[in-house]
């Protein structure tokens, strides 16, 4: 069988100019990466220093007045709030002409009930009468009254209350008004002093900051706390549980008094949008005093938000951002900052929730910047010339179309040539997947299709021996011979990175055709060199027989190596002769093996191997004589020749139902697994055969096999690498007839 030829991908030759252009493209990709990684940084210090500059913070006390609203009013208060209401005023008169005995006995009552302790939101500046008899009760220390400042300057203090325990009741505001913070101290003169509702709580001085934290309202105005009326609590007219064990709060809740009314982030009930809902101010110290009850704000550092929004920013552009992704994002973003502060937990939201779109933005102006840079490196690998710099997008796409053009007419001149390969031609990606293929090849495999799930399948192959693995990885090219043909896969690499597959299937009608041309042309050229050598020869023995000293020894030479190429070219075509002189008959295969392995006596004994023969006493057969002879002396040929001295050689015959087996077994040099589908081809012979100079010319096992198959029966080999190889020969006990043509490409996964 001739051995199909090899065919080898290569990439072609790029030219100076061309080669000079992907360089250029090279850098341009390479500066737009620079230019890239400069506008990711140059983005990032921008939102850095917009969150710097107080930016985001409107969006961030919008987000907070929102999760205000949404998480839900408290249940169980933990404040008393006194209101001097209406009909506090309606009883007393007008506030400022009260006795202030009045707060005194509201004191001492909510002091007697039981309450933790009593904040008096109510300022009294000014001396009276009335001052020494309550000042043992606001001199109290469970009494806090409240101080304020005016002018940067705290109000002077009451004398008569020198010894009483002072709270401020300041609060921090934003622009619009709206009090969403609170400090637990303030900076006054040379140290600090308390807010009222530190001084309630009786907080360490090193407990105290300046710091805003966020307030945690218990509800709307109005509908939080426990409210009793000052009236009621002067008259006593509560029961004492409503006080037990809470602190309470004194202060003016009456409408109309506008200078006392704070703006909280509430609105109107069932307003999504509104000027926000206005509450007393001693609410306003209740819901700060709440907030402390409940532990406080842990408020994250405003800097290291902002940061993290300026690396997402950097991060999420090095990624594939699409529309839906970024308003996925955004919204977790939102979530994550709301149940945050249902837990006590303030993040600023609008940091890292611009971070997301604003990286989309990027992401995009990135892309086009990329996509720029590409259509110019597309360009100039086309030889379309140097394109500026700051070019118009759509002279750019221009030039792409023109391009577009001259690749679709350089893609129907190619279809047209592969459509012209009479044979299946395929390319495939790293994986098999079929990428494109001939339309002969379309009939084995389809774009989309798997080599691996689908040749093995339809040629008949052994899956353990497809590997492609060999193909990427290995050698670059794999060699199959099926019964249909020969499959030949080639890597296909840019540098030194694979890249795709190509492969083709040759059939075997097609090697026949070249087979029996071959045998044609060999049997004309053996005849024609017998005849001149036959010649030659005859010249050279007369020669020898009437020459004497050193000439008859160099003839005695050339006649020997004549002799051997005579041999040789005898074997060639004994073949034929076999074919020519072939006749069925009943013989003896026991009898057979005993005569032709006597005959090889003298080289096993050369090489001190022995011959062990397991035979039957008789085994009957229907076959030729000289065919069984010739395919016998081969095997226990080739088994003296690659076997290592000192060694044994086996020789088993048996019946097998209605197959005769005869099996040679050496110790010699193996035969690799890709060889074992090629020893039976013609001419071929392995590396290991060729390194040690073992005489043959790759025929004989060829020959071997192509004379039991016109028996009817098959020649197989099992082999390990370096510890020996069995070849089998199956025989059908009763032929039929000899077959007159041989099908030298029928070799199947064993052979």
């Amino acid at each position: 069988m001739p051995h199909p030829p090899t065919h080898r991908v290569t990439t072609p030759q790029t030219s100076s100019s061309q080669t000079s252009s992907s360089a250029r493209a090279l850098d341009s990709r390479g500066s737009y990466s620079r230019g890239s990684w400069l506008t990711r940084l140059g983005a990032a210090l921008l939102f850095v220093t917009l969150g710097a500059l107080g930016l985001f913070r409107p969006l961030d006390d919008l987000s907070w007045d929102t999760w205000t609203r949404l998480t839900p009013a408290v249940t169980e208060p933990n404040i008393v709030l006194v209101q001097v209401d209406e009909a506090s005023l309606e009883r007393y008169g007008r506030l400022g002409d009260w006795d202030r005995k009045l707060y005194g006995q509201a004191i001492s009552n909510l002091l007697e009930a039981g309450a933790k302790k009593v904040g008096l939101d109510v300022f009294f500046p000014e001396r009276t009468p009335q001052d020494a008899a309550i000042a043992p009760v606001l001199n109290d220390r469970r009494v806090v009254l409240a101080d304020a400042v005016q002018y940067g300057e705290r109000i002077k203090r009451n004398p008569s209350f020198k010894a009483a325990h002072y709270g401020l009741v300041l609060v921090p505001s934003s622009r619009e008004g709206t009090i969403r913070r609170s400090q637990l101290a303030f900076s006054l003169g040379n140290g600090l002093e308390p807010s009222l509702a530190a001084a309630m709580l009786d907080l360490p001085r090193s407990s105290l900051s300046t710091t805003p934290t966020q307030i945690r309202y218990a509800g709307p105005p109005g509908s939080s706390f426990r409210r009793l009326s000052f009236a009621d609590v002067v008259a006593g007219n509560f029961r004492y549980s409503e006080v037990q064990k809470f602190p309470a709060l004194i202060g003016v809740t009456a409408t109309g008094l506008e200078r006392d009314q704070l703006l909280t982030p509430y609105l109107e009930q069932g307003k999504v949008y509104g000027s926000p809902l206005p509450a007393p101010g001693v609410e306003v110290q209740a819901q700060i005093l709440h907030t402390q009850l409940r532990g406080g704000f842990l408020e994250l550092p405003y800097a290291v938000v902002t940061l993290l929004g300026a690396a997402l920013i950097v991060l999420l552009t090095l990624r594939s951002l699409t529309l839906p992704l970024t308003l996925g994002l955004s919204t977790l973003t939102l979530a994550l900052s709301y149940g945050l502060h249902r837990l006590n937990i303030s993040l600023p939201p609008a940091a890292l929730t611009l971070c997301f779109p604003l990286a989309l933005v990027l992401h995009s102006v990135l892309a086009l910047r990329e996509a720029a840079g590409r259509v110019e490196a597309q360009l100039r690998r086309m030889g379309e010339g140097a394109v500026p710099r700051h070019a118009p997008l759509m002279g750019r796409l221009e030039l792409l179309e023109r391009v577009e053009q001259r690749l679709a007419l350089e893609r129907q001149q190619l279809d047209l040539l592969i459509g012209n390969v009479e044979q299946p031609l395929f390319l495939t990606d790293l994986f098999g997947t079929v990428l494109v293929s001939n339309p002969v090849g379309q009939e084995l495999l389809r774009p989309g299709e798997r080599l691996a799930e689908v040749l093995p399948r339809r040629l008949r192959l052994d899956p353990e021996d497809f590997n492609l693995l060999e193909v990427l990885f290995g050698s670059g090219r794999l060699e199959q011979v099926t019964p249909e043909g020969v499959l030949t896969l080639t890597r296909v690499s840019q540098g030194n990175k694979a890249v795709a597959m190509v492969g083709m299937f040759t059939r075997a009608d097609r090697w026949a055709g070249i087979a029996v041309h071959q045998d044609q042309s060999t049997e004309e050229l053996v005849h024609s060199m017998r005849t001149s050598l036959t010649s030659l020869l005859g010249f050279m023995q007369y020669l020898e027989e009437t020459t004497e000293g050193s000439s008859n020894e160099i003839l005695s030479l050339m006649l020997l190596e004549g002799r051997r190429m005579s041999s040789t070219l005898e074997r060639q075509t004994s073949l034929e002769r076999t074919r020519e002189d072939s006749s069925l008959e009943r013989l003896d295969l026991a009898a057979l093996v005993r005569r032709v392995s006597g005959t090889l006596a003298p080289a096993f004994e050369k090489r001190n191997i022995v011959l062990k023969l397991e035979l039957p006493p008789r085994l009957s057969v229907q076959a030729d004589d000289k065919a069984l002879c010739r395919v016998v002396l081969c095997l226990l040929d080739n088994a003296t020749r690659y076997s290592s001295v000192d060694t044994e050689v086996w020789l088993t015959l048996k019946q097998r139902g209605s197959q005769a087996l005869l099996e040679v077994s050496d110790c010699g040099l193996g035969i690799s697994q890709a060889d074992q589908g090629r020893i039976f081809s013609r001419h071929y012979r392995t590396d290991e055969a060729r390194a040690r100079s073992v005489e043959g010319n790759g025929m004989s096992l060829w020959t071997a096999k192509e004379l039991v198959r016109a028996h009817g029966g098959d020649l197989l080999v099992s082999s390990t690498l370096g510890e020996g190889s069995t070849f089998t020969v199956v025989l059908p006990l009763q032929s039929q007839r000899l077959r007159g043509e041989i099908q030298t490409l029928k070799l199947t996964g064993q052979t």
